[in-house]
């Protein structure tokens, strides 16, 4: 009997606290992964180096704390958080650097972080920041917590900026400045669900402080994290809808045009590139290729591809393990990509005009190249991002300006088998190279191993492709399916086709 009356006892406060869990935003904590299989892009607003001309904004505390630092101190706990429960989650930057190139506007830089998402197949955007009040507005007077979403919303939008909210400001204690709708350009361009979240004002002194701890990044996090799981719980959310204007586009055309792409290295020979012989390739012994080769006479100044530091030098006739080449130079860019590590490699050269330390710039010559045979051309170039090793390497073509035509654009995608997995060696027939042969070359998707580009993460790249004329569209056939791409200049088309 007393069994009985435990059981009857015990059972509705069970209940009771998993309702009061649900109802004040805590998640329950033993349901494992509740956010398995669900894709999240966090976009710790603003970072990297800016320039008047090439902001990247940001607003900074009366101590001198900067919104992109406190932004990214958020992003990396909540990055944690929601992989332990299951998510798949990649960040816009996990450092501070910008998503575009110094010289890239302030719309380039903002449009970056939607078309990242887009790359990332993301059901999920959001965008993290700190506040500042308008002018004549006293900074040490406001303070709370404000979520936004777009002018027009989805339902899922609202509901989950709506969520997000209430359990910021509860894990806070922050004042509730409530659910706003904004016309901001990552909210606006994302064709991917999204909200902005401006935790606090970093511009009072106080905030400030608290912002500046760790806790306190800790509890911003995880109400963020609350948030995203009892609203997606609650309303039994398995799979996040897709955006009616994603589903439009998608009609209209294949891929996204990306037009903040800038490249970012120069052409060191300021010729064609063999497109007998492309990055990717299998050569005669099946080991894949990684760099490219270039079509032009002996003798061609060769110029470093961008201001670096010559890291390496090898002037004899025998290559070593690292550079496969002879006669070869290697120089590291540091500021490329704001302090992520950026080699090229210039090998197979007839005379090497560098030397190790050598501080370079785009006008200076390092060489010159050797003649060329009937089977290939001599001038081999690489791009290496994140580490000198061949591992690192990435192609070439995608990081050169000025390969050919400024008025050509380029076509990069990541292309699945039915069963979604990449399809490696696969010919891609139907879009024709349009510089340096006459005839169609060979085009495949990368080979097994070959690593895409940082951004892209690319199974295979078609550049230099020029404008489809008022109307048309390419054909672009790969392994049993087609696809209608359109080009459009100085832009990337980007294709995700599974």
């Amino acid at each position: 009997m007393n069994r009985r009356i435990s059981i009857l006892i015990i059972v509705p406060l069970i209940l009771l606290i998993i309702l009061g869990c649900a109802r004040i935003g805590i998640p329950f904590l033993w349901t494992p992964n509740p956010l398995r299989g669900v894709r999240i892009v966090i976009d710790p607003g603003h970072g990297g180096v800016a320039t008047k001309q090439s902001p990247t904004g940001g607003t900074k505390g009366p101590r001198g704390l900067r919104e992109p630092d406190a932004n990214l101190a958020v992003a990396l706990q909540l990055k944690k958080m929601l992989k332990d429960a299951g998510a798949k989650v990649f960040l816009t930057r996990e450092v501070d650097r910008r998503m575009t190139p110094i010289g890239s506007t302030y719309s380039q830089e903002l449009h970056a972080r939607p078309a990242f998402a887009v790359l990332k197949d993301a059901d999920i955007f959001i965008s993290l920041h700190h506040n500042a009040p308008g002018p004549g507005r006293n900074p040490e007077e406001i303070n709370f917590t404000s979520t936004y979403v777009y002018t027009e919303p989805t339902p899922f939008e609202m509901g989950l900026a709506q969520a997000i909210q209430h359990n910021v400001v509860a894990s806070m204690g922050s004042e509730d400045g409530g659910v706003h709708k904004g016309d901001f350009h990552v909210l606006r361009e994302n064709p991917v669900q999204a909200v902005l979240v401006e935790f606090s004002f970093l511009t009072n002194s106080a905030e400030e402080n608290r912002v500046r701890d760790t806790h306190y990044n800790y509890l911003e996090a995880r109400g963020v994290y609350n948030g995203l799981v009892t609203y997606l719980r609650t309303y039994n959310i398995k799979k996040v809808p897709l955006k009616p204007l994603a589903l439009e586009q998608d009609k209209e055309r294949a891929g996204y045009f990306i037009d903040h792409y800038v490249p970012r290295l120069y052409n060191p020979v300021k010729g064609e590139i063999d497109q007998r012989f492309l990055y990717g390739m299998l050569d005669e012994g099946g080991t894949p290729r990684r760099f490219i080769s270039f079509s032009v006479p002996a003798d061609t100044p060769v110029y470093s591809a961008w201001d670096g530091e010559v890291v390496y030098v090898n002037t004899v006739s025998q290559p070593d393990p690292l550079f496969p080449y002879k006669n070869c130079v290697v120089i590291r860019h540091d500021h490329v990509l704001e302090g992520t590590p950026i080699y090229t490699v210039y090998g197979n050269m007839k005379t090497v005009l560098a030397w190790t330390y050598e501080k370079v710039t785009p006008e200076t010559v390092i060489g010159l190249t050797d003649s060329s045979d009937t089977e290939e051309t001599n001038l081999k170039f690489e791009v290496r991002v994140g580490g000198r090793g061949a591992e690192f390497a990435q192609n070439p073509e995608l990081w050169i300006l000025s390969v050919h035509n400024r008025e050509a654009g380029y076509i990069v995608g990541r292309v699945f088998n039915r069963k979604k997995k990449p399809m490696y060696n696969t010919q891609i027939q139907g879009v024709v190279k349009v510089f340096g042969y006459d005839k169609t070359p060979q085009l495949y998707t990368y080979p097994k191993g070959v690593k895409g580009s940082t951004f892209w993460d690319e199974t295979f790249a078609i550049s230099d492709v020029l404008p489809n004329p008022e109307g048309s569209s390419y054909h672009l056939i790969i392994g049993d399916r087609e696809i209608e791409v359109k080009v459009q200049a100085c832009k990337v088309t980007y294709i995700n086709l599974k």
